[in-house]
């Protein structure tokens, strides 16, 4: 080899060297690295060509063709190796053995994924090396919704690298975060909000794939919970949940604007009241109801409110009674705290909670159940129960004598239609066989809990209240891809070894590879004695 091969061959690996390092600083591709990729070939060609001859001779040498037929070999293994590894990364599929789908979607997501019907693209934007190790836990994740369906497409952007990117999709967003996670699907752009969660990233998809936003009056005026503040008996939290799942929030007094549930209602929701009700308002929300509306009541007892009169209707009884448990210790917590270790599994609201053994917290409940003169062609189902050690008082006073002890129902949810004119009178439900505006009643649906604290900041994140809450109001507006996700947890897992397991477990630890051990001396000195 000439010395100018050398040196050509010494240049071309100088700037292999700047190429790797320049790639690995900067963290990505640049156009300026195709300057040193150009070097690199045009060295290599020219340290070959100058030495031609060389090449060319040594290739017909007989211990070059031995060499090259293993060469070959080897070329071939490492290519097998390689079409392996890449049909493997192409066509990934996984088996999730865990019990509880630890490492898969849950089925809520797979039914949203299942949904689009376009490129939806999702982009990861990260600064650096730095913040490398959490944008490739977030692209893992991703990577399981992309498996799920073609149309995700998944990119990492490194702001340092790719500028003119980052400048067109985060040039709107006050502080971005690191790593920030961005949804675009047709004229949409969603960003996720933190933790990046399966519940999160799906509930920016849910909001990306909305063809039309529905909307959710909280009826005010009667010292209803807040919807806003940070104080802990107001729902602020529970608003912002469903304000992120593309629900339009508003709040409506029925005592102006003509005294009607506006016509764009989707649902109807009355939080904590404290006083009562105009008849005038419970006339409007009854009509509201009869023609389809949907309702969600969450009212406390002992409170001079009339919501007894609006869910008797409906044909609920509110029973106004409080729900008391002396034998289960809440910490911080008294009798008046109840659990709801039981759950409904006939409505799609409670029954992915069956199964679970998660619980609910409610504080001051009364029972709300079917009423023993309810319409025979409206259908109900109880949603949540209290212990089979609870029992109930009529008034706190008597809090310490506790009464005949069962389970009873939180929360019931109801559908049908409202064959009349139902009208409050006096104080008491009247019938009328006339239809309002000579129209057929529509299939309305209500869901009514005993208590509104389960829904406040303060006790939201207790057990699946949030996800109690989120699902009702799920189902009333019909958005069954909006019911809540849950956060998975590991379950122990117990390993019962019989005497047999223990015996085959012991075989294949200690005996096979001493067996192994022993049969690899023997051979060895057999061949040392030949």
């Amino acid at each position: 080899m000439s010395r100018f091969g050398k040196l050509a061959w010494a240049a071309s690996a100088f700037t292999l060297i700047v190429l790797v390092s320049i790639r690995y600083i900067i963290g990505g591709w640049v156009d300026l690295l195709a300057i040193p990729l150009f070097l690199l070939l045009l060295f290599s060609f020219v340290a070959v060509m100058i030495d031609i001859k060389f090449y060319a001779n040594f290739l017909t040498l007989k211990t070059t063709k031995h060499g090259m037929n293993m060469g070959v070999s080897l070329l071939l293994a490492v290519v097998a190796a390689i079409a392996v590894n890449y049909f493997s990364v192409r066509y990934d599929y996984k088996l999730d053995w865990s019990q509880e789908k630890l490492n898969s979607l849950s089925p809520q997501t797979q039914k949203v994924l299942r949904g689009i019907d376009s490129e939806m693209k999702v982009f990861v934007f990260y600064e650096g090396i730095k913040f490398k190790p959490a944008k490739d836990s977030i692209v893992d994740l991703l990577r399981l919704y992309s498996q799920e369906s073609s149309f995700i497409k998944v990119r990492s952007v490194d702001a340092y690298v790719d500028k003119i990117l980052t400048q067109q999709y985060l040039s709107e967003i006050r502080n971005p975060a690191n790593p920030l996670v961005l949804v675009e699907y047709k004229d949409k752009r969603i960003q996720v909000v933190q933790p990046y969660t399966e519940v999160q990233i799906s509930s920016a998809i849910i909001r990306a794939t909305r063809k039309a936003t529905k909307k959710l009056y909280f009826v005010m005026g009667h010292g209803e919970r807040a919807t806003d503040g940070q104080e802990e008996s107001s729902i602020s939290d529970l608003v912002e949940g469903l304000k992120q799942t593309s629900i339009d929030v508003r709040e409506i007094n029925l005592l102006e604007g003509g005294g009607q549930v506006p016509e764009d209602a989707d649902a109807l929701a009355i939080v904590g009241p404290q006083r009562s009700f105009f008849p005038d308002e419970i006339q409007s929300i009854l009509n509201y109801a009869r023609s389809g509306g949907k309702i969600f009541i969450a009212a406390d007892p002992g409170v001079g409110h009339t919501v007894p009169l609006i869910t008797r209707v409906f044909g609920i009884e509110y029973k106004n009674n409080f729900i008391l448990n002396d034998r289960i210790n809440i910490a911080g917590r008294g009798a008046a705290s109840s659990l709801g270790f039981e759950y409904g599994t006939e409505n799609q609201i409670t029954e992915s909670f069956a199964n679970q053994k998660d619980v609910s917290l409610f504080d001051l409940v009364s029972v709300v159940q079917k009423a023993m003169d309810a319409p025979k062609n409206l259908s109900f189902d109880e949603l949540v129960f209290s212990p089979p050690s609870s029992y109930v008082v009529n008034d706190l006073k008597y809090a310490n004598h506790p009464g005949d002890r069962g389970t009873f129902s939180m929360g019931i949810v109801v559908s049908g239609a409202l064959t009349g004119e139902e009208k409050i009178v006096d104080g008491k439900k009247k019938y009328s066989d006339s239809n309002i505006g000579g129209e057929k009643a529509k299939r309305f649906s209500a869901v009514v809990f005993g208590d509104s604290d389960f829904l406040t900041n303060n006790v939201l994140l207790q057990g699946v209240n949030r996800d109690l809450a989120m699902n009702a109001f799920s189902y009333l507006l019909k958005e069954e891809d909006l019911i809540s996700l849950r956060p998975r947890k590991p379950a122990g897992t117990q390993l019962v070894i019989t005497s047999i397991s223990h015996f085959f477990i012991v075989s294949i630890g200690v005996f096979i590879p001493l067996f192994f051990m022993i049969l690899s001396l023997v051979l060895w000195f057999k061949r040392r004695g030949d």
